[in-house]
């Protein structure tokens, strides 16, 4: 009888850790499948040129997000921003966030997750115009930021939704007489 519940055990415990090895494995190969890269969205602003009339200040901001080859797939597993906002916000002191001032400067009814803004060679840019009004003091910072609507799914397979901020540039402007202004990026 003892010999028979040394092999029963025996025999369990080989039982219990093929069982363990084969589902540390699954869940491993599950994990594989099921984890995407995130995406790194990134903003950035260029002077490009020294002086600005105050009533013209438009540098060119390039924006985007580095996306795997499989944008479709990182829609199904949740990096999806289907719609997004283009935002300027001042500050009241420094760049505190406390006090800041937002300035909405448009809506986009289009993916940023998508080729269009993919970064690679060449980032999607445009030409804003900072408006007169946002540059009230002698010097301060702007910031210049894209939210969007996201649309995703949880762990569970739940679809989630959640407005957020994506990405976004300060930069710092000194007027030098009340009709120019020089701008600086900070970060």
């Amino acid at each position: 009888m003892k010999k028979l519940f040394r092999v029963f055990l025996i025999l369990f415990f080989i039982g219990c850790c093929v069982f363990s090895v084969a589902c540390d494995k699954q869940q491993n190969e599950n994990d594989n499948q099921s984890v995407i890269p995130q995406p790194c969205y990134v903003g950035k602003c260029v002077i490009d040129q020294e002086l600005y009339d105050i009533d013209d200040v438009s540098p060119i901001f390039y924006y985007g997000g580095h996306f795997t080859p499989y944008i479709e797939h990182e829609h199904e597993c949740g990096n999806n921003y289907p719609s997004f906002d283009l935002f300027f916000y001042t500050f009241e002191n420094g760049h505190d966030w406390n006090g800041a001032h937002e300035y909405k400067i448009k809506h986009v009814d289009e993916n940023l997750v998508s080729e269009k803004y993919r970064i690679s060679n060449e980032w999607y840019h445009e030409k804003i115009q900072i408006p007169s009004d946002l540059l009230t003091k002698d010097s301060g910072y702007i910031y210049f930021g894209i939210s969007g609507t996201y649309l995703g799914v949880d762990y569970y397979g739940n679809q989630i939704e959640g407005y957020e901020r994506i990405l976004g540039c300060f930069i710092y402007y000194e007027k030098t007489d009340d009709s120019h202004v020089v701008l600086q990026n900070v970060y």
